[in-house]
């Protein structure tokens, strides 16, 4: 009997594991921040646009940018489409949208349905802010990004987005990676092994 405990806790901990399928929380892409960077000096007021291509299915949890300063700043609403805007930042619309949380300085989608807010693997995404904010951007050249295939777009309070392809911001993308079916399926059948254990060993008769 001495390996009841054991069989007990293998059951109850593998069955969470194997219906939730939940991911912790982890970097999903990102343009990592250099104090060397050059930066967007055009102008005082700019909206913020940006490209991501989804290596992974994923869950989009926030977004943080980098400012000239070295600081995370934002302003407004972060909406993501799926396909390039070119018009002015107050007309932009989308179903997802990700609120400026001034406090933890990032824009936070958490509140959204996860249907609203699920990144597919090899899809480009756009994201435009649609509010101008006073702060400037840093931003790397397309040689020297560390993130591939961004492109970074730009508006002044009454002017269209602008897209600049040899340039990108410092960005962090953070969600929940989703877990593969067959991870999942893998999962589920620990669970009923530990339970179908644990069953026998309860049934068996005692010496």
């Amino acid at each position: 009997m001495r390996h009841l405990p054991f069989l007990r806790f293998f059951a109850i901990a593998a069955l969470p594991l194997s219906f939730a399928g939940t991911a912790s929380a982890v970097v999903l892409t990102s343009n990592p921040y250099v104090s060397t960077s050059a930066f967007l000096s055009a102008g005082s007021y700019y909206a913020q646009g940006f490209v991501i291509e989804g290596s992974e299915d994923a869950v989009l949890d926030s977004i943080y940018m980098y400012t000239t300063s070295g600081e995370v700043g934002g302003e407004g609403n972060l909406y993501v489409l799926d396909s390039e805007y070119t018009g002015v930042a107050s007309a932009i619309s989308g179903d997802c949208v990700g609120v400026w949380d001034d406090t933890a300085k990032v824009w936070d989608f958490s509140a959204l349905d996860e249907t609203l807010r699920t990144l597919s693997a090899g899809h480009t995404y756009y994201f435009y802010s649609g509010q101008v904010s006073t702060m400037s951007y840093t931003a790397s050249s397309a040689s020297t990004s560390d993130y591939t295939g961004g492109i970074l777009y730009f508006a002044s309070a009454s002017e269209n987005f602008t897209s600049m392809p040899d340039y990108d911001f410092y960005f962090v993308v953070n969600g929940s990676a989703v877990p593969e079916p067959a991870s999942v399926a893998a999962l589920a059948g620990l669970g009923v092994l530990g339970f179908a254990a644990l069953r026998r060993r309860k049934t068996a008769p005692k010496e």
